[in-house]
């Protein structure tokens, strides 16, 4: 192949999802995450008739960023109803105000819906580089509260 980016191998990914639909034969619901500015729109385009949904990992973007990205998957052929939205946890990137124009897109647009991102990390201390303790569900309880 000789590249290292997705778009780079669109025409395989296709064939694997495609691949993975017909083995699944219903049973399960096929997803893509994508990875903002590294899949090209054309790309998430191709994926409107091999997946369930598209988790767009936009931990940290604002209202402005996503709404742009979204309209670029959309008129590459990617339908709204079919695009998840990634709230990140690990970090704590996504703050309340970030969260609320996430679920304002959601709206506006019909997509659907949300996804929380590693509940495992949720809220971890963090000292010295050193994660510890159990999660705290701190960007949890900020979506239940924005909810």
């Amino acid at each position: 192949m000789g590249t290292t980016s997705i778009n780079g191998y669109s025409i395989e990914l296709i064939s694997l999802l495609k691949a993975c639909n017909n083995a699944f034969n219903g049973k399960y619901k096929v997803t893509h995450a994508i990875w903002p500015y590294i899949h090209n729109p054309k790309t998430v385009g191709m994926l409107a008739d091999v997946v369930d949904q598209i988790n767009i990992m936009s931990y940290g973007y604002s209202f402005s960023t996503l709404e742009y990205l979204i309209k670029q998957y959309n008129d590459n052929g990617f339908p709204y109803e079919k695009m998840m939205v990634g709230i990140e946890t690990e970090r704590g990137t996504d703050t309340q105000e970030l969260i609320i124009e996430k679920l304002d897109l959601v709206k506006k647009y019909n997509l659907g819906g949300i996804f929380e991102w590693r509940l495992d990390n949720d809220g971890i201390r963090i000292e010295n580089g050193t994660k510890y303790g159990p999660p705290t569900f701190k960007t949890t309880k900020i979506l239940y509260e924005a909810l």
